[in-house]
């Protein structure tokens, strides 16, 4: 069930979007002095793919920097509609340099730990379509982790005697 594609009336022709999933055919009719030939049809072509996805904004990540808290990675904005995605993250200097993969975190988001303190995150997004795969699109560095906010497991203790003008001590809980 081939239908004519408007304007398609030279000897190339670039798939463009509404191309995609199904396949093309080229039609060509010889002419010279004696006259024109019968149409002639090619073979169908393969499946038209989508180009691969292409970023043109950045993903980005969000949460508090602190140990115990999420870092989430939002989506950057891609071309060729992308199906899925895959994301790894990276533990960076205090400059958001010299950056090595953190093996285990390889989901949208990523728990902070100890190892990530004093030290930036990044995530790398790669977006995926029938196309095949993106070229990895960096997110900025998160701020600095700082460790998370000491809590109280047992309360502080007061020694010495409660009586006006004798000195009081307080021992850490």
């Amino acid at each position: 069930s081939c239908l004519p594609i408007e304007h398609a009336i030279g000897q190339t022709y670039t798939p463009v979007a509404k191309d995609v999933g199904g396949t093309l055919k080229v039609q060509e009719t010889a002419i010279n002095v004696e006259g024109e030939s019968e149409p002639a049809l090619s073979e169908p072509t393969a499946m038209v793919v989508p180009s691969k996805p292409v970023n043109i904004s950045p993903t980005q990540s969000s949460g508090e920097a602190r140990t115990g808290q999420i870092l989430s990675e939002h989506h950057g904005s891609w071309t060729n509609e992308p199906t899925e995605y895959t994301y790894q993250w990276e533990r960076c200097d205090k400059q958001g340099e010299n950056c090595v993969f953190v093996s285990e975190a390889t989901q949208q988001a990523y728990k902070l730990g100890s190892s990530d303190v004093g030290r930036t995150l990044r995530v790398i997004e790669t977006a995926i379509n029938g196309g095949g795969e993106s070229a990895p699109a960096l997110a900025l560095p998160s701020p600095v982790v700082v460790p998370e906010v000491p809590s109280s497991v047992t309360p502080p203790t007061v020694t010495g005697p409660a009586i006006q003008g004798k000195v009081l001590s307080e021992s850490h809980g």
